[in-house]
């Protein structure tokens, strides 16, 4: 995941040396409010490392957060604005649990991209073959499977321990054959992702209609994230296309609808 963001930064650096324009990249703050006033978007975080608040202006900003997670942040000056906020903070979630199981075995090592569970699943959504997939993370003779749990087959699952998580992903890969109860586990790592994955139900059509509200009585202000059109990888990355056309546009002062 590191690989994107490193390319991306690559390329804006190289492109704002050519227009002779500046680069300034804040680490360490988190971000208490943003909100438009007079077609200037303004922005205060607190930095953690110097334990100050600050203030910048700018004259768009792109919120990529979740906004039912972010409960320190305030979204909005306008009560209307405010109010479309609290509207996105009650989108539904569930959680997500990662364990990252390697090692190696004696016995064959599957192949593939990963493995899917059906309905049948209590606990397991699903299973990617890292050694597989990308053959370059993993030494040869050696498996590393990326286990994902929880959701809405198991939405207290993230309560659990970390040692609780990977005796479960060892049996349920078990179960299915998948690991060996001879295999020698070298790698072990737990990741958990509270409320993280946006339900898809009915108030996904209120939350919507409350993100355009925001962003038109909010100008310069830009939602994006795996909320507004789908949670995964190709429905973020469309996303993120639309609303990179629409800050374009309205930093070029065209119409939104160009």
């Amino acid at each position: 995941m590191q690989v994107l963001p490193k390319a991306l930064l690559h390329e804006i650096s190289q492109a704002t040396q050519k227009s002779n324009t500046a680069l300034s990249i804040f680490f360490h703050h988190s971000v208490r409010k943003i909100h438009s006033e007079e077609s200037v978007v303004h922005l205060e975080a607190f930095d953690n490392q110097n334990q100050a608040s600050t203030h910048h202006t700018y004259d768009a900003v792109l919120y990529t957060g979740q906004p039912w997670r972010d409960l320190g942040l305030t979204l909005g000056r306008s009560q209307e604005g405010q109010s479309c906020a609290e509207a996105l903070r009650s989108i539904p979630s569930h959680s997500l649990v990662v364990v990252g199981l390697g090692g190696y075995q004696e016995e064959k090592i599957p192949e593939g991209f990963g493995v899917l569970y059906g309905e049948e699943s209590i606990d397991i959504l699903g299973v990617i073959f890292v050694h597989s997939t990308y053959t370059n993370h993993v030494k040869p003779g050696h498996f590393l499977y990326r286990v994902m749990m929880g959701g809405e087959l198991a939405p207290l699952l993230h309560h659990k321990s970390a040692p609780e998580l990977v005796a479960l992903a060892k049996t349920r890969l078990q179960e299915l054959g998948i690991l060996s109860k001879n295999a020698q586990i070298t790698f072990e790592e737990v990741i958990k992702w509270p409320h993280y994955i946006p339900l898809a139900t009915a108030h996904m059509d209120e939350a919507q209609k409350s993100l355009w509200q925001l962003e038109a009585s909010e100008p310069g202000i830009f939602l994006t994230g795996n909320y507004t059109g789908g949670p995964a990888v190709a429905d973020c990355l469309e996303q993120a296309e639309y609303k990179a056309i629409h800050m374009v546009n309205y930093l070029s002062g065209l119409p939104a609808s160009c």
